[in-house]
Formats: structure tokens, sequence, C-alpha cells
């Protein structure tokens, strides 16, 4: 909503409080059916022709979005991750009493990428169950290094859309002013 002068906490925050607010909030949490298989088609259509053997929702956002994709692709769906704590705050972890992966690939599901945190500790916790990553698939890349990171330890990315795109779709159809506009890409380029 354009008219919310809001900014918002995320996870990066927990690693480094003193980072920039955002004044993008996008949430893609308990979305109608529908809109929910046109993520979930939006995002198998980044893969390209090679598939996983599994697919995995990264909790909580991810879940859904990896059922319907599950459903969309026929790629089986498995429930082997959880939400963790640590002294370091909350984490995702191999679920209990989990199947092993046995070296089959596996696809990290999920609603966007910001900076890699979640991701890596997903792909680690799959790792230790013996899955083999084959990559995460997000709708939206945020264009803040999660990609990069994403890159440097060996995982690919597979991002429907980046944020700049839906930005500049925004203010083109006038969804959001130019005002609003200037402010989040001044916040991405400050915050990369």
């Amino acid at each position: 909503n354009d008219d919310i002068d809001e900014e918002f906490v995320l996870k990066l925050h927990e690693r480094e409080p003193g980072a920039s607010l955002s004044p993008i909030h996008i949430n893609l949490r308990g979305l109608p059916g529908e809109l929910l298989t046109n993520v979930a088609e939006t995002i198998s259509e980044s893969l390209g022709s090679e598939k996983p053997n599994f697919c995995v929702g990264i909790p909580d956002a991810g879940i859904p979005i990896a059922e319907e994709f599950s459903k969309i692709t026929e790629i089986p769906e498995l429930r082997v991750l959880a939400k963790g704590q640590s002294l370091s705050g909350r984490q995702i972890v191999p679920a209990p009493f989990s199947q092993r992966g046995e070296g089959r690939s596996i696809l990290l599901v999920d609603d966007l990428v910001t900076q890699a945190d979640t991701k890596l500790e997903a792909a680690k916790a799959v790792e230790e169950l013996g899955f083999r990553v084959f990559g995460v698939a997000v709708l939206i890349d945020r264009e803040q290094g999660g990609a990069t990171q994403l890159a440097n330890k060996g995982y690919r990315l597979f991002a429907a859309l980046k944020l700049t795109e839906v930005l500049r779709f925004y203010v083109q159809f006038g969804l959001i002013t130019v005002q609003r506009y200037n402010q989040a890409m001044s916040y991405l380029a400050e915050n990369k």
C-alpha cells in the first residue's frame, strides 16, 4: 500500500541490528488458491527443463508454495525442514525423523531471497540428511546480495522476478508513486 510510510525488519537484522530498515515489504503468505498457483507456475518456469528428484518448502513461507509447485510439476514434495532456535536466533534445521536423501537432488523453494542466510541454513540442513541441493527457487530476488552469496557457496538461484523489475512495473502502472519508487530504489542501491 503506497499510503503506508513504514519500514520493515528483515532476517538480516538478527545478524546486523544496525542495518537500514527496508521500505519494501513483500508478503506472499496466505495467498488465495489461484494466486498461489500462479506463483508456483511462475517459479516452475524459471527452472527450465532440468528437474530435481524432490522439492521442499523453507518454513514457513515456502511450504505452501512448494506444495503447489509439487502439484504443478509432479516433483514430490518432502517435509524435511523445521524451524529451530539457536543462540543467534531462529534457524532452519532438519526436521525430526526425516527421510534420508541418499544423494538425490532436492530443490529448496521459498517466497523470496534478500540475503541468503535462511537459504544457506536450509541447504546445510538438507545436506546433513544426505540430499544434494539442486538449487533454490524463489518468486522474487530482492537483489540485496542473496544471489551472490548462494553462488559463492555453489548453489544456483532460480528467481522468477527481480525486485527492480517489480518496482518498475508498479510505478509504470501507477500502483506506487514515483516518490515511493525512488525511495525503494535508493534503499536497494545502498543495501546491495
